[in-house]
Parts: structure tokens; C-alpha cells; sequence
């Protein structure tokens, strides 16, 4: 698997599982691995905006003894 974005063991491990598939069977294959990533990524992209909302404010809540002297 040339000129991908995938890393160099990954493609390997894609070789070594289709190699005794039709280039249709391979094709499908990879059609299946392309949109699963596509999954992944946009599960990995809404967790990482989960977490970066859910970084709490120091300076948010009510007026206490220790804010007022920030």
C-alpha cells in the first residue's frame, strides 16, 4: 500500500490480511477499514471536546476568602 496516511506496520498488517483476497474482496476490505477509522476519528474528536470542556474554571463559583486575595 503505497502513498497512504496510514503507518507503515498498519499497511503491513492490511497485506498480510487480504493477501489471498480478489482485488474486488480487498477493495471492500478497505472500504470497511476506511470507514471504521472515519468512526474512530470522529468518536476520538467528540471525547476530546468532552474533556476539554470539562476543564473547570479556577475563578468561576462564589466570591471566597482565598479569591478575594487573587
Amino acid at each position: 500500500m503505497n502513498n497512504t496516511d496510514l503507518p507503515i506496520t498498519f499497511s503491513r498488517q492490511i497485506d498480510a490480511a487480504t493477501a489471498d483476497l480478489s482485488d474486488k474482496e480487498r477493495m471492500i476490505f478497505l472500504m470497511g477499514v476506511s470507514l471504521a477509522m472515519r468512526c474512530a476519528v470522529g468518536a476520538m474528536t467528540d471525547i476530546a471536546g468532552l474533556l476539554r470542556n470539562s476543564v473547570p474554571e479556577l475563578l468561576s463559583g462564589p466570591v471566597t476568602i482565598r479569591r478575594v486575595g487573587l
